[in-house]
């Protein structure tokens, strides 16, 4: 799998209206390798265009470009240490407000399309159907088998 670079999809700058709240996320260096590589889109069903620089990861909504989120890493004790993260508040691009949500979605998204691993979407609909709906709007076809995605690029 290739490593993900700006320049391989369209994407905007974080917008000015936006946040900053604290995290503490720990990875080792293993998982850093994959968080490193990002993710570029394949399908039209890829929500998410990802890729790490100078101690950044970016995600970008692959349709539009617009960045939702920055994560801040820091080197700390042989692990990478999420530290913080910029979060896109403005409502013509993403109209999340709940801080504690977005966590949680940055969570979500770097275990599910980064790290590949199994993950509960942080749904607050009390419809299974529409958390279901919810969870396709945000990472599209990576709720379903995201070892597919990877071997699409193969």
């Amino acid at each position: 799998m290739r490593i993900a670079k700006k320049s391989d999809w369209k994407n905007k700058e974080l917008p000015k209206k936006r946040i900053v709240v604290d995290l503490d996320i720990i990875f080792d260096e293993k998982e850093m390798t994959l968080i490193k590589r990002g993710f570029v889109p394949s399908a039209m069903e890829d929500k998410w265009f990802i890729y790490y620089e100078n101690n950044k990861l970016f995600f970008h909504r692959s349709w539009t470009g617009s960045c939702f989120y920055i994560v801040y890493f820091k080197v700390e004790d042989n692990n990478y240490k999420i530290i913080k993260a910029e979060i896109n508040r403005d409502s013509e691009e993403y109209s999340e407000t709940n801080d504690e949500k977005d966590k949680k979605l940055i969570s979500y998204i770097i275990d599910l399309i980064l790290l590949q691993k199994e993950a509960v979407f942080p749904s607050d609909e009390e419809s299974t159907e529409n958390s279901a709906l919810e969870n396709w709007s945000f990472v599209g076809r990576a709720m379903f088998d995201n070892k597919k995605m990877e071997s699409d690029e193969i």
